[in-house]
């Protein structure tokens, strides 16, 4: 194109009305931002629950443990284009308390910042401070008690038990053990055998018989307790004599009564196992010419099988009594058939008059 072609053309279709052109190009733009800004406005989103991971712990854990009050999870107020805000989540954004920053009314700033789209974000924290209270670590030694639990085997006397150690060290936070109670082996019944060795892990209670979680800041200086118990088994056994010698004559033995027919006795299984009866030697029950009953008393102690014994004292004393009675005579009969018919002589006598 020749210089003055270019010129004219210059003049006419750039410079001429230069000010129209330039309202036309301003005007154009606040009209694209506006068509943008209808089709994807700015937007504001609260998200919450945001973990706040903590730095430089070891700061204030060497001789004293904490808990958190407050600021655990961060809630901040995001705003941004809601093509960008209305996809982010609490996973999308970090937050941290760095315990270099602990100010001496125990809190500590929370700083959180976008994984994604920072620089298209504003933030503005709900959340700016983590409050926690610290404790001083402090250790007990406790007693080690034997408690049970489950269904007890009714056939299973316990006859003694001992734990080791007797004795355990809790350490743990100053509030922890002052509601600490005591340690305790828990042990179900149904774990008890004749070996008698049971080993369980211990277990705190506190002082209103809730259990008290061992792992964190509560240590104990034995992971594992030993149990040992002293068992035996009972069964009940039936208790049989027979008399030794007769009556009287004229006498007769109806019935021999027992104060109780059988007895609770405890010993090894295989011992029990070979038991179903006791019999009492029949010279204890002498009834020899007797015409009346004849009771003994009996220490059933003193005819238990050998490997066994009562397994209650109070059972001890048995009374046994032998029934004599006169025998029936044709007389008797008689006597008891005229009576039976309500006809006495006195009677026949009183009809006559």
């Amino acid at each position: 194109m020749e210089p003055g072609r270019f010129k004219s053309f210059v003049r006419r279709y750039l410079i001429n009305n230069i000010g129209y052109k330039i309202l036309a190009i301003v005007f154009a733009f606040i009209l694209w931002l506006a068509i943008l800004n209808v089709q994807d406005p700015t937007i504001t989103k609260t998200i919450a629950n945001i973990p706040v991971e903590i730095l430089n712990e070891e700061l204030i854990t060497e001789d004293n443990v904490y808990t958190v009050k407050s600021g655990e999870t961060a809630t901040i107020v995001i705003s941004g284009k809601r093509s960008i805000v209305s996809d982010l989540s609490e996973a999308d954004f970090k937050a941290y308390a760095d315990f270099e920053q602990l100010s001496i009314t125990n809190a500590v700033p929370i700083t959180v910042t976008a994984s994604r789209y920072s620089s298209q974000l504003s933030i503005t924290q709900k959340t700016t401070m983590m409050v926690i209270n610290f404790e001083t670590v402090e250790s007990r030694t406790v007693a080690v008690q034997i408690n049970y639990e489950g269904v007890k085997n009714d056939s299973i006397v316990i006859e003694s038990t001992s734990v080791e150690p007797s004795f355990i060290k809790v350490t743990a936070p100053a509030s922890v053990l002052e509601k600490l109670n005591g340690a305790a082996a828990v042990i179900n019944y149904s774990n008890i055998t004749e070996d008698g060795i049971v080993v369980v892990a211990p277990t705190l209670y506190a002082t209103d018989g809730s259990v008290i979680s061992i792992g964190g800041d509560v240590t104990v200086d034995c992971e594992e307790l030993e149990a040992a118990f002293d068992i035996s088994y009972t069964k009940n056994v039936e208790i049989s004599i027979n008399s030794r010698g007769k009556p009287a004559d004229g006498y007769e033995l109806t019935d021999i009564i027992l104060s109780s027919s059988t007895v609770m006795i405890k010993g090894e299984q295989d011992v029990l196992n070979g038991i179903s009866r006791i019999v009492l030697p029949r010279t204890l029950l002498d009834i020899s010419d007797e015409s009346r009953n004849v009771s003994i008393n009996v220490d059933i102690r003193d005819y238990l099988p050998a490997g066994t014994e009562l397994y209650s004292s109070d059972d001890a004393n048995i009374v046994i009594m032998a029934q004599i009675t006169e025998k029936e005579t044709e007389s008797t009969t008689a006597a008891e058939t005229t009576s039976d018919t309500g006809e006495t002589e006195s009677e026949e006598d009183n009809g006559s008059k």
